[in-house]
Order: structure tokens, then C-alpha cells, then sequence
């Protein structure tokens, strides 16, 4: 999943972390842009089955 959110945005997310829990995907990172941020968002949404996403990628 890390990989596939890295490549989708360019590597433009830095220090980016997936996290998985009981149920549900956590990104977090930085990024210059929200474009960005939602790029990460649909990369993993696309991968994605039957967990929720919660995306704390801080856009500064």
C-alpha cells in the first residue's frame, strides 16, 4: 500500500507512513500541495477492500 500511495504521488509525500489497524488505513505525512493529499487518498482507496481510510497527510 505504501508502495503504491508513494508512486501514485510522485514520492511528493514525505515522510509518509501507512499504518493498517483493526479495520481501518491510516496515511500520514507531509505535502506542499492538497492535490497531493488526494492522491494519496484515491491511490489507497483503490486498494482498498473492506477497511475505512483515514488520511492525516498535512499539507504545510
Amino acid at each position: 500500500m505504501e508502495r503504491l500511495v508513494r508512486s501514485r504521488t510522485g514520492g511528493r509525500i514525505r515522510d509518509l507512513r501507512v499504518e493498517v489497524t483493526s479495520g481501518e488505513i491510516i496515511l500520514s505525512g507531509r505535502t506542499t500541495t492538497y492535490y497531493d493529499k488526494q492522491l494519496a487518498t484515491h491511490a489507497a482507496l483503490a486498494a482498498l477492500e473492506d477497511l475505512s481510510l483515514t488520511n492525516e497527510i498535512e499539507v504545510c
